[in-house]
């Protein structure tokens, strides 16, 4: 048989994705901060995207604030250290992106959510502003009242949800606080011994043994090892650096789940798309030009800009469908009960798109709700079945949900008789209705940092 070249001749069909369509892919995975700086960025080079006047609606006076409202740290007149809120007159107004130190503003920037009344809204502020160079409001309640000049019970409700703005801890009285406040995030339960160990003695760490510290606060010598092994994984300041170079990223929320009318309502945050619009203005006044290099390069822009605008209109919309979803999913969480278990594949199915895209939507988006500022990807888990009294499925509750639960029966349980892991699968089901295994009760103590029920006894 003699070797030789042989031309064949083979049809196929492929799909691909157009340049447009890579652009509205790209869009849909940005967060909306990077959305704004997208749209200032075409506004600049395109000449057919035009800005708005009078742009800021009425719940988002973001630009406003940084033109009027912020000020400069001022030292308080005989402390020495830590910044003033001085008054709003003879402040000079910065605008925003200005200074990629100024962590200050960032903070600042998240209280223009439309959520915070604007009285409230200048008090935390001023708050802000007394922040010490590590994110500390490194005083007392009593202190800090006296400094705003308001009751000790509001300035201690004005700090929680200060603590809660990103990063979150900020406003924290020391490091202890904030190693707490961490551990609580995490849904990790502190016993008590610890807990005065943080708040009292967290410099002797690094003074003492662990057995010292372990006669110290009457715990045993396996638990302080253990315990101090935990702090050293968690960040000791909300700012770690406050110096040249230190940005701190700032969170704008893409969806809005805000009380109206007795109920909740979503919203999709627009502000930055309200800034621009699409104008052919110079495509009618060149219309007669006999350039065609010209017109080529006007058309090209032209198209350009429609299709951004599209893109982030496509964007706003199929956000506006997952926000719609998440109500209908948690809504028992968002009115204050416990998460639903909610997977990719559902939402994929409820909008008839692949999980692909909606790890797209999820990616970089944020929820203002009730609760705060929340990752989006925060609200999918896989869940554990809830089940009625004759067995049959009725729902789900989310892992982080059960991770409380968890915690919530183990800190109420006798000291000298704690439950076992098989005891509280046995009352997560009579109580809560919760089909959970003994071993995925076990997981999810661990999870959370929970000592077992030998550990625990006293």
């Amino acid at each position: 048989m003699e070797n030789g070249l042989v031309m064949s001749q083979e049809l196929k069909q492929k799909q691909t994705l157009s340049a447009y369509q890579y652009q509205s892919l790209h869009i849909l995975h940005l967060g909306n901060a990077q959305v704004g700086e997208l749209l200032k960025k075409e506004y600049l080079e395109n000449p057919f995207i035009e800005q708005r006047e009078g742009f800021s609606g009425e719940e988002y006076q973001w630009l406003e604030y940084y033109k009027a409202n912020v000020k400069e740290s001022r030292p308080i007149p005989g402390n020495g250290s830590g910044p003033e809120a001085g008054d709003a007159d003879g402040d000079n107004g910065k605008e925003y992106g200005t200074s990629g130190c100024d962590w200050r503003m960032d903070i600042k920037e998240q209280l223009y959510d439309g959520r915070t009344p604007e009285n409230r809204r200048r008090l935390l502020e001023q708050m802000i502003l007394l922040l010490d160079d590590h994110g500390f409001l490194a005083f007392s309640e009593r202190e800090g009242s006296r400094l705003l000049k308001i009751p000790v019970r509001q300035y201690r409700v004005l700090r929680k949800q200060l603590m809660e703005l990103e990063p979150e801890g900020i406003g924290c009285v020391s490091m202890g606080e904030y190693f707490l406040f961490q551990l609580m995030k995490k849904g990790i339960h502190v016993p008590d011994a610890f807990r005065d160990l943080c708040m009292n003695h967290l410099e002797d760490i690094t003074e003492m043994t662990f057995v010292q510290i372990a006669h110290m606060i009457h715990a045993s010598f396996q638990e302080v090892k253990r315990w101090v092994r935990v702090l050293g994984t968690l960040k000791p300041y909300p700012i770690r650096d406050s110096g040249e170079g230190c940005a701190v990223e700032t969170v704008i929320p893409d969806i809005l789940i805000v009380p109206r009318g007795g109920g909740l309502e979503v919203r999709v945050n627009d502000y930055y798309m309200r800034q621009y619009c699409v104008s052919d203005f110079y495509r009618r006044t060149m219309k007669d030009e006999d350039n065609e290099e010209l017109q080529e390069y006007m058309d090209r822009k032209l198209l350009r800009a429609r299709q951004i605008y599209l893109a982030v209109s496509r964007r706003n919309r199929t956000i506006c469908r997952m926000g719609e979803y998440l109500l209908k999913v948690q809504g028992s969480f968002f009115r204050g009960g416990f998460l639903t278990g909610m997977t990719y594949k559902m939402f994929a199915d409820e909008l008839e798109v692949h999980e692909s895209t909606v790890c797209r939507i999820v990616s970089n988006k944020y929820v203002s709700c009730p609760q705060g500022i929340l990752p989006l990807k925060y609200f999918f888990s896989k869940g554990v079945d809830v089940v009625d009294g004759q067995g049959r499925v009725t729902g789900t509750m989310g892992k982080s949900s059960v991770r409380e639960l968890i915690a919530f029966l183990i800190e109420k349980e006798p000291g000298d008789r704690p439950y076992s892991d098989g005891k509280l699968a046995d009352m997560l089901k009579k109580e809560y209705g919760l089909r959970i295994s003994r071993r995925t009760v076990s997981n999810y103590r661990e999870e959370a940092g929970i000592r077992s029920v030998y550990e625990r006894k006293v």
